[in-house]
């Protein structure tokens, strides 16, 4: 089942690190940016570099390149789902193959969400890389109709780091905006 291999395909979305160009529309301090196939729309930093990669893995990922590494970045991974999902059902569905593929993995909080005014589940956590760099991760799991959507944002995880960027994680979080097809 093809659902199952999300969190790998997410972890490949979370360490990707080259961006391509990409043309965005821009307003009150945020870049606008939808994937190839108009099945979403999201909103980064103006200054973030934004691309939308080939495939769906991720569809689209902003990164602040200005910031220390790990580079602070949110990705969007689509999926096609068998049936129609609860974001709940959806995010425990990848739930134990995150366990087997991300080195030390621990959740620290999930939960059903209302993000962007949407239903979702949200997750944090934070796992250690193969190149053995501490990260912080937060995602949240939108379904519309069979189509699933993982947003991930990845920080650091040091005290300092996560405090500084989960509410910009948040702030672009909130401004994802499925379509309706």
């Amino acid at each position: 089942m093809r659902v199952v291999r999300l969190p790998l395909l997410l972890v490949v979305a979370a360490l990707l690190g080259t961006l391509l160009p990409l043309g965005v529309a821009r307003s009150a301090g945020m870049q606008y940016v939808a994937d190839s196939k108009g099945r979403f729309r999201i909103g980064f930093p103006l200054g973030w570099r934004v691309a939308i990669p080939p495939g769906d893995t991720p569809a689209v990922q902003g990164i602040d390149a200005q910031s220390d590494r790990p580079y602070l970045n949110v990705n969007v991974v689509i999926e096609s789902l068998s049936q129609p999902l609860s974001p709940a059902d959806y995010a425990r569905m990848s739930k134990p193959l995150m366990a087997a593929t991300f080195h030390e993995f621990a959740i620290l909080q999930e939960g059903p969400a209302r993000i962007a005014r949407r239903d979702a589940y949200y997750r944090y956590y934070t796992w250690r890389s193969n190149a053995g760099s501490p990260l912080y991760q937060v995602q949240a799991y939108f379904t519309v109709g069979r189509q699933g959507y993982v947003l991930t944002g990845t920080t650091a995880n040091n005290p300092t780091r996560v405090r500084k960027d989960v509410p910009v994680i948040s702030q672009i979080f909130e401004t994802f905006a499925p379509s309706a097809k």
